[in-house]
């Protein structure tokens, strides 16, 4: 398991949400708040030393790298928003949809759907599958009539 590219990639997806930097090593003496620390394989530390949650563990993080390589981060986008409505739906049941808790969900719900909605866009235009144009074309008339 190559740390590095799982930091990486959990930076790309913002895995844990709302932290800019992931640091591998123990919380220390006077951290940065806008670090997340990882400690061990799924455990990541805020600067007060909780606990975070995180919607992918590094072993999955780790086999998407794997089998996809670059579009891992697609894939994390999709696998992140699943979740989510997993969790959209518990709350639901045991708070109901008037909470702060389930509103928190549904915004995040709703920006990761829209990340991997943008990457998969992204990825068409990329392999020239959907190039985002719309047009017709007509063949070119040359020299009295001779058609390309």
């Amino acid at each position: 398991m190559d740390t590095q590219k799982i930091i990486s990639l959990r930076l790309k997806i913002k895995d844990p949400h709302g932290f800019p930097k992931i640091v591998d090593g123990s919380v220390p003496a006077s951290p940065d708040e806008l670090t997340c620390y990882r400690v061990a394989e799924d455990e990541y530390y805020n600067s007060d030393s909780e606990r975070l949650s995180l919607y992918l563990s590094d072993s999955t993080l780790d086999a998407m790298i794997t089998a996809y390589g670059d579009d891992a981060e697609c894939r994390c986008y999709f696998e992140i928003a699943k979740n989510l409505g997993a969790e959209m739906r518990i709350k639901r049941l045991t708070t109901g949809t008037e909470t702060s808790e389930w509103n928190t969900l549904v915004e995040l719900y709703n920006y990761y759907k829209a990340l991997s909605n943008d990457c998969k866009a992204q990825v068409k235009a990329d392999t020239g599958q959907d190039t985002g144009r719309v047009g017709q074309s007509k063949a070119q008339t040359i020299c009295g009539g001779w058609q390309l």
